[in-house]
Order: structure tokens, then C-alpha cells, then sequence
């Protein structure tokens, strides 16, 4: 065999084997991609690599899914209550915490009433005192009126007399309204809940 014809005979086989290189790299190496994605798969545990993902079936059921979403918002209640206090004074106590649930007429702040208690036993004091002084005014009146029916005084110390006992009766009246107004700025030292809900 000649030199030339070698040649001849090399290139053949070289188209030949590049072809064959072609079709052996398309059919291994060019895959389709669920071929290529299968064989990401892990043999000993059967769990998909990172290409695949794992399809199974179950049966359909309705629960919760715990899904949180942060975002910046504002809240509103449906109703706003604002409590303040009707009085000026020293807070003493402090009974609820941000955010906590109360229930109308529950605690929620306390204020000093030493003062107001020292006031309320002062008209109480100046009640009975009045009270006494209007009993005993009553009494001389009744008496008046016996002595003037006996004509044994003149009408006049008898109307002085009922005069008086109506100015004790005011007087009085007057000392039982200003116990009650002490003991309602008393029990303004309490400051509870108007309405159940959220304290914010």
C-alpha cells in the first residue's frame, strides 16, 4: 500500500469516529431534563437532589397553616374609651399593665385620700354638731308653743324660736350635702374600668 492511498483510507476513518463521538456525547451527556433531573436523586435516602422535586399524593384536609406575614400597620378598637381622673392628687397605685384585658368596674389606678378622708370627718363632725344644735332648737320651740297657749310667753319668742329651728334645719341640710360631696370626691381616688376591653 502506497503512502497516498493511507491517506485516502485515514480520513474515512476519522469522520467515522468523530461521528461516532457526536452520537455518544448527544445520547449521555445531552439529556433531557426529567432524565438529568432523575438521576439527582439520592439512592440510599430516595430523596430528590437539588434539581428534582418530590411529588406525593395525600388525602385532601382543611386546617391551619401557619403562614406570618410582618408588616407595619395600625390597629383601631371598634369602640375608644379615655379614662381620666376627676381630681388632682398623688398616684398611690398602679393596677394594670399595657395591653391587659379588664372588665368594666375593675381597679386601674389609685390616688393618695388621706386629704379627702380628713375632709369627710370634718362635715361629718359638723354634721352631728348641727344636728344637736337643730334637736335642741326643736325642743325649746315645743316647749314655747306649751308656755304661749298657757300665755306664759309672748308670740314673739315663739316665732323667733321657729325661725331659729328652720335656720338648723337649713344648716343641716347644707352639712349632709357636704358629707356626700366628700365622699363622692372619695371615691374618685379609684379610677376603674367604664367598659370591658383592652387597655392600650
Amino acid at each position: 500500500m502506497s503512502r497516498r492511498t493511507g491517506q485516502r483510507l485515514i480520513w474515512p476513518a476519522l469522520i467515522i469516529l468523530l461521528g461516532s463521538g457526536a452520537y455518544y456525547n448527544r445520547a449521555y451527556f445531552i439529556q433531557p431534563a426529567s432524565v438529568a433531573d432523575a438521576k439527582h436523586v439520592d439512592k440510599k435516602s430516595d430523596k430528590p437532589g437539588k434539581g428534582a422535586t418530590a411529588v406525593v399524593v395525600a388525602a385532601v384536609t382543611q386546617q391551619d397553616v401557619p403562614v406570618y406575614l410582618n408588616g407595619l400597620g395600625t390597629v383601631t378598637g371598634l369602640r375608644t374609651v379615655t379614662v381620666r381622673s376627676r381630681l388632682d392628687g398623688e398616684l398611690v397605685g398602679v393596677s394594670f399593665k399595657e395591653g391587659q384585658l379588664v372588665r368594666a368596674g375593675d381597679l386601674l389606678a389609685e390616688i393618695d385620700s388621706r386629704a379627702l378622708k380628713v375632709q369627710l370627718l370634718q362635715m361629718e363632725g359638723q354634721l352631728q354638731r348641727d344636728e344637736a344644735l337643730l334637736k335642741n332648737a326643736e325642743t325649746d320651740w315645743a316647749r314655747y308653743k306649751t308656755l304661749l297657749e298657757q300665755d306664759s310667753i309672748s308670740a314673739q319668742q315663739t316665732v323667733t324660736q321657729a325661725s331659729l329651728v328652720k335656720q338648723y334645719q337649713g344648716t343641716v341640710a347644707i352639712d349632709r350635702a357636704l358629707v356626700a360631696n366628700a365622699k363622692l370626691q372619695l371615691s374618685y381616688t379609684n379610677i376603674t374600668a367604664p367598659v370591658t376591653g383592652r387597655l392600650d
